[in-house]
């Protein structure tokens, strides 16, 4: 079987109907003329029925492969895409997204540039599921780019394509951060800037986009605070492991931000509203703080100067 040209890998956990969506999605994305396309699932241990709705799954492409990661972890199942593909380009889409008709097209045409290693997407949200009181920040927690004010030109995992040689030399996405992990979030932001430090051309075009079709559910009261305290831990974890950097008085101020985010959050309870952005960012703080003196305790798993991941958990 000829290697195909370039393969979009879709990782996903107990998100049937929402995987059937985006599979229904991307048999209406253009494929370029005689390009090979491989659209593969990697399974990240879901118990519903995800298979059935893989293996029903036939789109211009052929037939669509399921890989198996039991292990949680977004980052084990993106690094399970890597090792069982070998097309040039590795394209990655979120399991609820809606590319635009021509989002192969320009992706490939950006890929024409032999100097661009990694293509970030434009991702917007879906304006029928987003309310009214929705700002440019809240946007941000869902993946959105288009405030580049707020997310500045990284690209987000939910679209984004590598050149195969990003992934020479063993480097991969760390399976201790991003969804599916205690963490929570960052997984691509520690690749892409290992990447960068390496001279590799990272580039986020937003005209090549895709449509978040995010749950609503996640809109909550509950599930923003989550984030707050996800994307803290995170922060710490790059910080310390990657960074190799700790903030001064640690202790004290860790102190200071417990007892501030305590008082936010017994407010929020107590009020029912959702965080506004100076409380979510206090939340976030005292989050981040708290991981940092648990982070303290561990060698940094990253070492200079080629900053490749040494120690924690490998695969």
């Amino acid at each position: 079987m000829p290697r195909p040209d370039v393969s979009i890998a879709i990782p996903t956990r107990n998100r049937a109907n929402s995987l059937a969506r985006t599979l229904s999605n991307l048999t209406s994305v253009e494929i370029p003329t005689a390009m090979r396309v491989q659209v593969v699932v990697v399974d990240n241990g879901s118990t519903d029925h995800t298979g059935e709705v893989v293996r029903n799954a036939v789109g211009p492409w052929g037939i669509t492969q399921l890989f198996r990661q039991p292990y949680a972890g977004v980052s084990r199942a993106r690094n399970c895409a890597i090792h069982q593909t070998d097309s040039p380009i590795l394209l990655f889409l979120d399991d609820d997204v809606r590319p635009d008709s021509d989002w192969l097209v320009r992706m490939m045409h950006e890929f024409e540039d032999p100097n661009i290693m990694v293509l970030g997407g434009g991702i917007e949200l879906d304006s029928e599921i987003c309310p009214d009181w929705m700002e440019p920040w809240h946007h941000t927690l869902f993946a959105s780019t288009a405030f580049p004010s707020l997310t500045g030109d990284s690209p987000r995992s939910a679209n984004i394509g590598f050149r195969r040689d990003c992934f020479r030399n063993e480097v991969s996405f760390d399976p201790e951060i991003g969804a599916g992990t205690d963490y929570g979030f960052a997984e691509e932001y520690l690749l892409l800037k290992g990447l960068r430090q390496n001279g590799y051309i990272v580039k986020l075009e937003r005209s090549v986009r895709v449509v978040h079709e995010f749950d609503p559910s996640r809109l909550s009261a509950e599930s923003i605070i989550k984030m707050a305290e996800g994307s803290g831990r995170s922060g710490a974890y790059a910080t310390y492991h990657y960074g190799q950097a700790l903030p001064r008085l640690l202790d004290l101020r860790e102190r200071i931000l417990r007892l501030q985010a305590h008082a936010v959050k017994k407010n929020l309870s107590a009020t029912g509203r959702r965080p506004t952005q100076e409380e979510f960012n206090v939340i976030q703080r005292a989050s981040s703080f708290a991981q940092f003196r648990i982070e303290r305790n561990r060698p940094p798993n990253y070492e200079f100067p080629d900053q490749r991941k040494l120690r924690g958990i490998l695969e």
